[in-house]
């Protein structure tokens, strides 16, 4: 025994003594990395009317442009770099990582990366953003006709207005989505927060699997529809012509504008919710929780 665990803690001072050297041969070669980010124009050439972005860029910002001139400037590192063209009547944004996996393991830098892609037109077609890591602005400068906006680890903010269907995903990062009107509303989480505040639509819809989704003055003109598998749902002055709350561990709380007639379901839990018998059908159902809802 006393020779296995001689043998076990040589192996540790090995490995570490190696991660060591790869440490400091990293930081030798790389030379913290604070010397090779650029600054990049990329000027914009021909007509588009839809726009899709490949991202993996720490902060990526949609603004008008205020020189009349489509264009995405970017702070990035001298191995990420951007393409950007105009094909079929769409701006393709591509953003190439030819780091090595060492690169990004030791990587000793202060300066996040930033795009800023600037537009001569506030209305488009169809947007689609696929993000991996970062964060995604998008603000009401800008309306389109659909919107489909997509992150793995990171955040979205979005405040356009949207003509027809809006669809937002994140994987484990947060969407926040304010001040907006839309037709149709599909919002999922997989582990993240959805935060959604002002909003006008004609159906919404939410699912999480294991986060918050709060709800914020989100008025839907015909139905509401909520679920999620681990987490609390939070109703604050929302409303619908029928609303519909499915929570498998978590809490149904909030305030409904206008009266209902509540139907609960609650496995374990606490129930409060008025008695009224009028308005239109609004089901809470949780299997481990509590639900305390309150028409306003």
């Amino acid at each position: 025994m006393k020779s296995l665990k001689r043998f076990i803690l040589f192996v540790a001072v090995i490995c570490l003594i190696a991660g060591g050297i790869c440490l400091a041969l990293a930081i030798r070669n790389n030379e913290f990395k604070s010397k090779n980010m650029v600054d990049n124009t990329y000027e914009i050439d021909g007509e588009f009317q839809n726009i899709s972005a490949f991202i993996n860029a720490d902060e990526f910002e949609f603004k008008l442009s205020e020189d009349g001139k489509n264009k995405l400037v970017c702070r990035e590192f001298e191995d990420q770099k951007h393409e950007v063209k105009v094909e079929d009547n769409a701006l393709r944004v591509y953003d190439y990582d030819t780091r090595k996996w060492y690169d990004r393991i030791f990587l000793f830098n202060f300066e996040s990366p930033k795009s800023v892609l600037y537009l001569t037109k506030d209305f488009y077609n169809n947007i689609v953003i696929e993000g991996s890591t970062g964060k995604v602005t998008i603000d009401n400068s800008f309306t389109f006709e659909n919107a489909n906006l997509v992150v793995s680890t990171g955040m979205i903010e979005f405040s356009a207005n949207v003509s027809n269907n809006l669809n937002v995903k994140v994987s484990t990062g947060y969407a926040k989505i304010k001040d907006v009107n839309c037709n149709d509303a599909y919002l999922k989480s997989s582990t993240g927060k959805l935060d959604v505040i002002n909003m006008n639509c004609e159906k919404f819809t939410a699912e999480g699997s294991t986060g918050q989704i709060v709800l914020t003055n989100v008025i839907s003109n015909t139905s509401m529809d909520v679920k999620a598998s681990t987490g609390d749902v939070f109703l604050n002055e929302v409303d619908a012509e029928t609303i519909y709350v499915k929570v498998s561990t978590g809490s149904i709380r909030g305030v409904v504008l206008t009266p209902k007639t509540f139907k609960t379901e609650a496995s374990t839990g606490h129930i409060d919710v008025p008695k009224d018998t009028t308005g239109g059908l609004c089901t809470l159902i949780v299997s481990t929780g509590n639900i305390s809802v309150k028409v306003k």
